[in-house]
C-alpha cells in the first residue's frame, strides 16, 4: 500500500470488512505525517479504545445489548400464523418468543495503545519541552481525556490544523475522531492523564485504578 501525505497530520485507520467486529478485536490503527520541521520537541499517538471482555476471556458475537437496553426485534413472513379454534377476534399474525444470546456492549476494558493501565506507557517529557500528543478513537464511546496540572492548547482536529487553536485541560474525543493537543511542559512532577468517564479507569469494573489512565513524567 501506498500513500501520499500532503500535509501533517494523523488519522484513523481501519477495517471495512466486517467492521463492527474486527474493529472491536483490535484491528485499527492511526498514520501520522509528520512536518519535516517539527514544531514541538516530542510527540506522542495514543489510539482510545474499548474492549467487552467475556469471563471466559472470549467475545459472544451473536446478539447485542447496550447499555442495560435491548433491542426490539419484529420477525416477518410472508405466511401468517392463522389460530384453528373459532374466535371472536380478528384474524392476525401470532406472536412467537425468540430467544437471543446478547454481546453485551457495556465494555469492560478501556485501553491506550492496547494497553490498560497499570501496563500503560508513561509520556515521558523533560522542563521546557513543547510536547504534542495525538489522540484518536476507534471505539464506540465518547473519551473526554484529561490532562492535570497543566493546560493544553487544541491545535488540530481529524488531521487539518486548527486556524484559532484554544486552550483546555478536558478534550472530549468523540467515537472516530482525532484530535492534537499540545502543551508546556513547565511544571515538574508525575501527573495523570486519563479519560474522565469513572468507569473508564477500571479494569473489568473491579475497584483501583485501571483502564484509561497514564501519567506524564518529566525526567
Amino acid at each position: 500500500m501506498t500513500l501520499w501525505c500532503v500535509k501533517p497530520g494523523h488519522l484513523c485507520i481501519h477495517a471495512h470488512t466486517m467492521d463492527s467486529k474486527q474493529e472491536m478485536m483490535g484491528l485499527a490503527g492511526m498514520i501520522v505525517s509528520l512536518a519535516r520541521q517539527p514544531m514541538t520537541h516530542r510527540e506522542y499517538v495514543i489510539l482510545l479504545q474499548e474492549w467487552a471482555v467475556q469471563t471466559d476471556g472470549g467475545m459472544d458475537m451473536a446478539g447485542m445489548q447496550m447499555g442495560g437496553q435491548t433491542l426490539p426485534m419484529t420477525q416477518t413472513t410472508g405466511a401468517p400464523s392463522m389460530s384453528e379454534h373459532p374466535t371472536h377476534g380478528e384474524p392476525g399474525t401470532q406472536g412467537r418468543r425468540f430467544d437471543i444470546n446478547p454481546m453485551s456492549m457495556d465494555f469492560n476494558y478501556f485501553t491506550l495503545n492496547g494497553k490498560a493501565y497499570p501496563d500503560t506507557a508513561p509520556l515521558r517529557v523533560r522542563r521546557g519541552e513543547r510536547v504534542r500528543i495525538r489522540l484518536g478513537n476507534i471505539s464506540m464511546d465518547s473519551h473526554p481525556m484529561h490532562l492535570h496540572g497543566h493546560e493544553f492548547q487544541v491545535v488540530a482536529a481529524d488531521g487539518s490544523d486548527l486556524m484559532f487553536p484554544w486552550s483546555k485541560n478536558t478534550i472530549n474525543v468523540a467515537p472516530g475522531e482525532t484530535w492534537d493537543i499540545e502543551f508546556d511542559a513547565n511544571n515538574p512532577g508525575v501527573w495523570a492523564f486519563h479519560c474522565h468517564k469513572p468507569h473508564h479507569t477500571t479494569n473489568a469494573h473491579q475497584p483501583g485504578m485501571g483502564g484509561m489512565f497514564t501519567t506524564v513524567t518529566y525526567v
